[in-house]
């Protein structure tokens, strides 16, 4: 009796060590369950900090500060903005040094939309300058080096209109003038700073207008992003996307210091240039994946530096980068002929059949490729595409607005690349119902699950029935502005859609993302 008194004394706090406590941590399988075990005591959540591997929130540097105390073996942290809502101040350089201090561990940093807010700063002491126009109002902004000027009606004013435009453009206040009858508007000519900011902004104004003056906050710059590289060489993934305040100092210094970098997206950092591609070349070999959608100042030179040193390229994102072309997309093709998985393009007008004669003849294991918009991408490159070596591994490809696109090389790719699991040929204007007469000689169904043939005036409810004849798998079919094909034509027809199969026939239904 004594020895059962005994053993149900002991303490479970006092039997098991903390090593035997996180072995039984990673043994829950749910987060759910995980949140439970740290509800225990102290010393489990404890534990249970300690092990948490990856963090999505919203803080300043004061929370930061204990984010990173608590969770001391953080490998993934996402600071990520909204698109549509963003929160004040967002993420500054102060919160970015803050992260480089304390979270030692970290591989993964996500700060994508992390550009700023637009601070509202009201005009004059009570923000609205009213009744009439009778006084000249000022306001002194000292160090604002980017100021806006939205000039907004009330409901009962005239003429309801928005204009927004930066004060610093020399042919503003004529605009202002012009647009909404201000009696008098001008700039003392000594109004800027040093800084290239403004000093005085002086205004006459009509009544019921409302003038709000727009700040931009600071955001993160290269200060933080330097800050970063300094103390986290061994972070392995970085999403700086839309953040437009970052310069080639920044990204460049990030390049020298995280060698093991193994994937980056710049995408919308519009001062991207080929100096932080020859940077990533120089010192980041194992880097895997790259997003640089809309760096316009990226070049074939850079592009061909880059792949000099990052040979083991698997998703490469130029989407609408305008100056590459057929040279920067072979140079490409060739120094990652093996790896590369994924290739977008989108609206890359000088990619022409060069570089898909290039990507057949050596990116055997291609899987995804976006060449929307590259008009001059015609029948014979995309052929050669669907019988190379790739045509087994291709799942995706996107070809809107190829013009010169026709059934030939459509009949090719059905025939041959059995494993395609999304095409967009849409407003490829002369492809027609016979681009599906090769659905049926490949000997089996085709695994063809989102099909986009928007705005091609020659399919008709014929060819969408040989597409269902051959492919049961459809989720998702657009034949939005295609004249003979509608609802009611495929009902009269009597064509059988497959149960999970969404039709887009006026535009009402939201788009996979398969092929962005």
């Amino acid at each position: 009796m004594a020895g059962v008194e005994e053993a149900s004394g002991v303490c479970i706090n006092e039997a098991l060590t903390d090593d035997e406590l996180r072995a039984v941590l990673a043994k829950l399988q749910s987060d759910k369950d995980k949140e439970v075990f740290g509800l225990v005591c102290k010393r489990w959540l404890h534990l249970q900090s300690t092990e948490r591997k990856k963090l999505c929130a919203r803080a300043g540097p004061l929370m930061l500060r204990k984010m990173a105390a608590r969770f001391s073996r953080l490998v993934e942290l996402d600071l990520s903005q909204s698109i549509s809502r963003s929160f004040y101040p967002g993420v500054t350089d102060s919160d970015l040094k803050v992260i480089a201090d304390g979270f030692g561990c970290l591989r993964v940093l996500g700060l994508q939309h992390c550009r700023g807010l637009r601070k509202l700063l009201p005009f004059g002491k009570e923000g609205i300058l009213s009744n009439c126009y009778r006084e000249t109002a000022s306001w002194k902004c000292t160090f604002i080096t980017k100021v806006i000027m939205a000039v907004l009606y009330m409901p009962d004013a005239p003429k309801p209109n928005l204009l927004v435009s930066h004060l610093g453009n020399p042919g503003y206040m004529g605009l202002i003038t012009e647009t909404v009858g201000i009696k008098e508007a001008h700039l003392d000519e000594d109004l800027r700073s040093h800084d290239g900011g403004l000093k005085r902004v002086h205004l006459m104004v009509l009544s019921r207008i409302l003038l709000v003056l727009i700040a931009d906050e600071a955001g993160i710059t290269d200060v933080g992003l330097m800050a970063i590289g300094r103390n986290l060489s061994h972070l392995q993934s970085l999403d700086v996307s839309y953040c437009r305040k970052l310069t080639d100092k920044g990204l460049s210094a990030i390049a020298e210091s995280c060698c093991d970098l193994r994937s980056l997206h710049l995408a919308g950092c519009r001062s991207v240039n080929d100096k932080v591609l020859e940077a990533l070349s120089k010192n980041c070999h194992n880097l895997e994946e790259l997003g640089l959608q809309g760096c316009t100042y990226i070049t074939d030179s850079g592009l061909t530096f880059l792949v000099k040193g990052c040979q083991r390229m698997k998703f490469l994102d130029i989407n609408k980068c305008s100056n590459i072309s057929d040279i920067g997309v072979c140079s490409v093709s060739i120094s990652c002929s093996c790896s590369l998985k994924t290739l977008k393009l989108l609206d890359c007008y000088k990619v022409g059949d060069e570089s898909v004669l290039s990507l057949a003849q050596f990116c055997k294991n291609l899987e995804t490729l976006i060449i929307g918009g590259c008009r001059d991408i015609s029948d014979e490159s995309v052929k050669s595409l669907a019988i190379a070596a790739c045509s087994h591994s291709l799942k995706n490809l996107r070809m809107d607005w190829c013009l010169n696109i026709s059934d030939l090389s459509l009949n090719c790719i059905f025939c041959n690349c059995r494993n395609l699991e999304a095409l967009d040929i849409g407003c490829c204007e002369e492809v027609t119902d016979a681009a599906f007469q090769g659905l049926n000689k490949g000997g089996s169904k085709l695994g063809l699950k989102v099909l986009k043939v928007s705005n091609c005036p020659k399919i008709t409810v014929a060819g969408i029935g040989l597409l269902l004849d051959s492919c049961n798998s459809l989720e998702y079919l657009d034949v939005r502005s295609c004249p003979h094909v509608t609802e009611a034509g495929c009902d009269q027809a009597g064509l059988q859609f497959p149960e999970c199969c969404k039709v887009n026939f006026l535009g009402s239904l939201s788009e996979p993302d398969v092929l962005v």
